[in-house]
Parts: structure tokens; sequence; C-alpha cells
């Protein structure tokens, strides 16, 4: 069975092309579609044009509960607003980023 992912991203030269925290929507031969949140990741382009997308986390749509995902980014707001270190705000940051994006796929 062949995949189709509906993708958009930029590759430069000698770098990884690297997710960001969103969607990733799959199209099947029979047309139907998936969709995921990821929450990062990199994506290979091979030479006959098929796509390997590796995934740190991948949930389906329609398993994610939006009121869940509002509670997460509280709670990574939450720890942004506490973080006493360069490094405990800079996870906050990413972790809120990654939540943000959750909440939007989510709704």
């Amino acid at each position: 069975m062949t995949h189709c992912l509906k993708l958009s991203f930029t590759t430069l030269p000698v770098l990884s092309p690297v997710l960001k925290p969103g969607v990733v929507q799959v199209y099947e031969n029979d047309g139907k579609t998936s969709k995921y949140f990821v929450s990062s990741g990199t994506v290979t382009v091979n030479n006959d044009s098929s796509v390997q997308v590796l995934a740190e986390e991948a949930h389906p749509i329609d398993s994610l509960d939006a009121a869940e995902c509002r509670q997460v980014l509280s709670q990574c707001q939450q720890q942004l607003s506490s973080a006493q270190t360069d490094l405990a705000r800079a996870e906050a940051n990413i972790a809120i980023e990654c939540a943000e994006a959750l909440v939007k796929a989510a709704e």
C-alpha cells in the first residue's frame, strides 16, 4: 500500500529537514486520509521520491482531546513562569511551542 504525505518544508544543503510540532496528513491510494499530530521529527526524501518521516511522537488527531491539550499548555506556561535557570526556561519554551501546536491541532 502506498501512502502520500502532505508536508510543507524546505531543505537546505547538508542539513536534515526538521519537523516542527504540527499536523502530518497521510493520503492512501484508496483516497482515505489520516491526520497525525507530530511533536517533532525529521524528513528524508529518497531518490525514488518516497518520503520517510521519523517522528519523536505521533498521535492520531481523532484521539486528541482539546480540553486536555489546553490543560497541557497551561501546565507548560506555569513551568515557564516558575523556571529559575536559562535551561529550565528554554525547556519550558520548547514545551509551550509543542503544546500550542497540539491545541491548534485538537481544535
